[in-house]
Order: structure tokens, then sequence, then C-alpha cells
């Protein structure tokens, strides 16, 4: 990644957010990306469904997000995002 890129990869955030009955809830974790990469700690929460955002803010990269399953404390997903300027943000489960 070129330094460039770097700059404007820093305003880029990643929120997680709890889906209650259908409906997006409060924001319950977030994360910046650093070495391309971030890590939401989600601690004690809860099995059930979650957003995970990518908030470009300032930066030129575009918005997405994925409903996930989380399993509960302990559990993990891996996911691998694209980040573009071109097009919205696609996520993938590793």
């Amino acid at each position: 990644m070129a330094a460039g890129n770097q700059i404007r990869m820093d305003d880029v955030t990643i929120l997680v957010r709890k889906v209650k009955e259908g409906r997006l809830g409060k924001v319950v974790g977030f994360s910046e990306i650093k070495n391309e990469k971030y890590v939401v700690g989600m601690g004690d929460l809860p099995a059930g469904k979650y957003v995970v955002m990518v908030d470009p803010g300032a930066s030129d990269y575009m918005q997405g997000e994925r409903l996930i399953e989380y399993p509960g404390p302990g559990g993990s997903k891996r996911q691998n995002w694209t980040i573009s300027t071109e097009q919205i943000a696609i996520p993938s489960l590793e």
C-alpha cells in the first residue's frame, strides 16, 4: 500500500453493531485499521447477530457492511475485506 493510501486508510473505522429484532442497535465495538488489519474485541458479548461496518470517515473509500452470526464469548469470525474507492467495501468470511 502506498504512503498516500495509508494516510487515507487511517481515517477508516470498523464498527460492530448489535442487531435486535431486525434493527441495528448501538455500537458495541470498533477498531481502526493498522497494517491492513483490524481487531474488534467483543469481550463477553452474547451470541447473536451483529453487523460489521466499514465507516470510511474522511477517506475516499466507500462504506460496506456484513451481517454475521457471532458464536459468543471465545468465538471468532475471521473476515477479509476489499476496501476500494470505486465500489462498496466487499467482505468475505475466511
